[in-house]
C-alpha cells in the first residue's frame, strides 16, 4: 500500500499521538459521526463489521451500542492506537497489522460491512487497498470509507501529497511531550479516480457525498477541510 518509509512515518506518528488522540479530536473531528450516519441504518443484530484503521475506536464510539462487540473486528497499523481501542472495546477482536493482506490469515468471517474513517488519506495505493478489502466482504457486503479529494484553489487540498506536522510546542499545548517535531504523509484523489478504483474492484458506488471533516483553526471561520464518503457494494453483474 505505501512505500516502507511512508508506512513507518505514519505508524510512528500515530503511535506517538495515541495517548492524546481522543482529547485532540473530540471537539472538531466530524468524520466518525458522518460515517456512522451512513452505517447505522445498515446494521442488524448479526452484522459482522470490520473497522479498517480503527485508531482509538472513535467510529465505534459514534456507532454507540448499535453493534454487538463480539461482532466487531478491527485492525490498525499503530500499536498505540490498538492499545487504546482495546481498553474501550474489550469484547471486540482488535489486532495490529503491518499489511492489509494479513487479515486473510485470521480466522475471521466474511464481513457484511467494512468501514473506514479518516484512514485512506494515509495510504498511497488505495486502488490496491480497495481490491484487497473487497475480498473480505460477503456476497452482499458493502465497503464504506472516507477520503480527501483534490480540490483546486483550496490551500490545503490542492496537491496530491502533503506532509502534516505536529511541533514540539503544539504537542506540549495538549499535554504530549515529544523530543522533536513529528510528521505524517497524506494523499488525495480526484472523484473520478475513486469511481475507477471501485469499478476495477467490481464494486458499484451507490453513495458518494462531501462533508466538512474539520476546520484548520480554532473556529468555523477557518478554512474547512473537505472529505468525501463513499458507499460501495459488490457488483452483481
Amino acid at each position: 500500500m505505501h512505500s516502507q518509509d511512508e508506512n513507518k512515518i505514519n505508524r510512528e506518528f500515530f503511535d506517538t499521538i495515541s495517548p492524546v488522540y481522543d482529547k485532540k479530536t473530540a471537539a472538531d473531528w466530524k468524520s466518525p459521526s458522518a460515517v456512522a450516519a451512513v452505517v447505522k441504518p445498515l446494521l442488524g443484530a448479526k452484522t459482522k463489521l470490520l473497522d479498517f484503521g480503527v485508531g482509538t475506536g472513535n467510529l465505534l464510539d459514534a456507532l454507540d451500542v448499535c453493534v454487538i462487540q463480539s461482532n466487531i473486528f478491527a485492525v490498525d497499523v499503530s500499536s498505540g492506537m490498538v492499545e487504546v481501542c482495546r481498553k474501550k472495546f474489550p469484547a471486540a477482536d482488535i489486532r495490529q497489522i503491518k499489511a492489509t493482506c494479513e487479515i486473510s490469515t485470521f480466522a475471521w468471517p466474511k464481513f457484511d460491512l467494512i468501514v473506514s474513517s479518516g484512514v485512506f488519506e494515509y495510504i498511497e495505493r488505495i486502488d490496491s487497498l480497495i481490491c484487497t478489502l473487497k475480498g473480505f466482504l460477503n456476497q452482499v457486503g458493502e465497503l464504506i470509507f472516507t477520503y480527501q479529494p483534490i480540490i483546486m484553489h483550496h490551500a490545503k487540498q490542492c496537491d496530491r501529497t502533503t506532509k502534516t506536522f505536529w511541533t514540539v510546542k503544539f504537542a506540549g499545548s495538549i499535554g504530549l511531550k515529544i523530543a522533536r517535531d513529528i510528521e505524517s504523509i497524506q494523499f488525495r484523489w480526484h472523484t473520478h479516480e475513486i469511481h475507477d478504483f471501485c469499478r476495477a474492484a467490481s464494486l458499484e458506488v451507490i453513495q458518494h457525498e462531501s462533508f466538512v471533516a474539520f476546520y484548520d483553526g480554532a473556529d468555523t471561520t477557518a478554512p474547512p477541510r473537505i472529505y468525501n464518503i463513499v458507499r460501495a457494494r459488490l457488483n452483481s453483474i
